[in-house]
């Protein structure tokens, strides 16, 4: 058979025309701005004509690199200390979704839980809500005199002043990230064991094997696929966060290398940011690479007679009201106590004041006043917050169609395509823009 005969049978079929279609688009799409990314680190930037002595913009030169890596002091302000902050932040970001997230999903899949139907609801509304809504509610909630000026609800109420480490810096931004990505933990951990055979540990249980070792030896190990793709999701998505650190982490100078990088690329050295950028994109692809290789080589275990039945659910006994109420209460307070807290605040002429003359109307149904908000009317009668709000639902159903289609297609192509280097190809190319920076892959 001829060449051109081949590419005629190949093309015959469908999945094979979307895979080459999404490898040329994705491609360039893809790497192309990589490359990009990778020359505009070793160029001179002309806001960088000052620093870069001697150079012409469009020059190639090591500044950036020295300057990020090799610079003493400098390079711990500008990047290390970033680095290591990020790390430390998305590690226990991670930690804390997975611990959470996992254990709501054995808890509603393989306990006599109460009120499962609600609490397997309720608890994907964290993800729902922008991750920065709850960096606001922290800080609406928690803030001090100290470094916010005007106190937050908690210090109102109670009269008690929240430490610095509470209110700003590495835990509230672990806490935030962590409650904001425990649905993918939940989600994914949850359809894994909700799915699973379990005949498997029917047969444990009949070999009279104790509860810690099944969960250990048969139940761990098949949920462990779900685990590592959680933790690539989170700590991808927490190395990339860019508004938590920016409202919570700000006021101590708590900088990770996303706000860094935004610091820099609107600054007077944007190639530092570029090697940030890099940095992350390295970082990203090192994690999917590890995840590729452990599911590669996971176990798989195969039913080959009998009828699989449902599992016997863990009895909570005397543990069972009192774990319900608590995971209520919780999901409550995170999904409502920023409703409440941003409803309070909307009312609030004077940030901290908290007594009923200080109460207002005006962000809602205000005429415009220069003292007040920079002269803006209240959002009802602003006509930029209703063109904002169409702007935001037009672009996020645009978003939503093409990325679902797209998305769905790629799916299609690769599962009937697998194995093949092609299907291989397309399916790390379509999940390798999740590992770039938002802020990087826009400049």
């Amino acid at each position: 058979m001829t060449i051109g005969n081949q590419i005629k049978s190949y093309m015959r079929k469908p999945h094979n025309v979307i895979l080459v279609v999404l490898a040329i688009s994705l491609t360039f799409l893809t790497l192309f701005p990589l490359l990009s990314l990778i020359r505009d680190t070793i160029t001179v930037h002309p806001s960088e004509l000052m620093s870069v002595r001697g150079s012409r913009v469009g020059d190639l030169t090591p500044f950036h690199w020295r300057k990020v890596f090799l610079d003493g002091e400098t390079s711990q302000n500008l990047f290390y200390k970033p680095f290591w902050n990020t790390m430390y932040v998305s590690m226990w970001s991670c930690m804390a979704a997975l611990m959470l997230g996992g254990s709501v999903a054995w808890l509603v899949t393989r306990s006599d839980l109460r009120w499962k139907s609600f609490i397997s609801t309720a608890f994907i509304f964290p993800y729902i809500m922008p991750s920065w809504t709850l960096a606001m509610a922290w800080l609406n909630f928690f803030r001090n005199r100290l470094i916010g000026g005007a106190p937050g609800l908690f210090t109102a109420l109670t009269g008690i002043e929240t430490a610095n480490w509470f209110a700003y810096g590495a835990f509230p931004i672990i806490m935030v990230l962590g409650l904001h990505y425990a649905p993918f933990a939940y989600i994914l951990i949850g359809g894994i064991l909700r799915n699973m055979d379990a005949n498997l540990e029917e047969a444990a249980v009949i070999l009279k094997a104790g509860r810690f070792k099944i969960l250990s030896r048969i139940t761990l190990p098949i949920v462990m696929p779900a685990v590592l793709s959680t933790f690539l999701l989170v700590f991808s998505s927490a190395m990339s966060a860019f508004a938590v650190p920016a409202f919570l982490g700000t006021p101590v100078r708590f900088q990770v290398l996303t706000t860094q990088l935004y610091r820099t690329l609107n600054g007077l050295n944007p190639g530092y940011g570029y090697i940030m950028a890099l940095v992350m994109i390295l970082i990203g692809t090192g994690i999917l690479m590890v995840n590729q290789w452990f599911v590669g080589k996971r176990k798989s275990f195969t039913t080959v007679t009998g009828k699989s039945s449902n599992i016997s659910l863990a009895k909570l006994r005397v543990l069972r009201t009192p774990i319900s109420v608590l995971l209520v209460a919780m999901i409550l307070m995170v999904s409502i106590l920023p409703l409440v807290t941003f409803a309070v605040e909307s009312f609030i002429l004077a940030p901290g004041d908290y007594s009923t003359k200080n109460l207002t109307t005006q962000f809602w149904v205000g005429e415009g006043r220069p003292d007040i908000g920079g002269g803006e009317p209240g959002i009802l009668l602003n006509k930029y917050i209703y063109l904002g709000l169409w702007n935001s639902i037009r672009l996020s159903v645009t978003v939503a169609l093409v990325a679902g289609t797209i998305g769905a297609l790629a799916g299609y192509a690769i599962v009937r395509a697998r194995g093949t280097r092609l299907s291989t190809l397309v399916n790390n190319l379509a999940f390798f823009p999740y590992l770039m920076p938002s802020m990087a892959f826009g400049a």
